[in-house]
């Protein structure tokens, strides 16, 4: 079974998409490593998003508390069917990132949910958005 996770690694001031994978066959392996290689995923996904915490607030419809929060959360960690992963590119990623979150402590999803919050009330937050 071939090992795909993507996880938050904490930086000083935020926390950035970081994307992980390990193959037990060997063969595999290789050619995660290859396609790597060709086509820069690993790279492409982790910098896709300038600042995760927004996007993650995005991708949950805004919440309004954490209780919310973190039943958005839980939503999203659900596996869609191989049309949706197929729907948009960074879909199974998206996928992965609240598939492991869903597995982490309270103590991280309420540390992300008060990063949200502070970014809400920063002005450059609503400057960026148009309100």
């Amino acid at each position: 079974m071939d090992v795909v996770t993507a996880k938050l690694i904490e930086c000083e001031t935020s926390l950035s998409l970081s994307i992980d994978w390990e193959a037990l066959d060997p063969t595999h392996q290789e050619k995660l490593i290859a396609w790597d290689e060709v086509y820069q995923v690993k790279s492409r996904v982790e910098g896709i998003d300038a600042d995760i915490i927004l996007k993650i607030n995005d991708d949950c419809d805004q919440p309004l508390d954490i209780d919310d929060f973190k039943s958005q959360l839980a939503r999203k960690a659900r596996r869609p069917n191989n049309r949706a992963l197929r729907s948009e590119p960074m879909k199974f990623w998206r996928y992965k990132l609240y598939d492991w979150l869903s597995n982490e402590s309270d103590d991280l999803i309420e540390a992300i949910w008060e990063m949200i919050e502070q970014r809400r009330d920063d002005e450059n937050y609503r400057e960026e958005y148009g309100i």
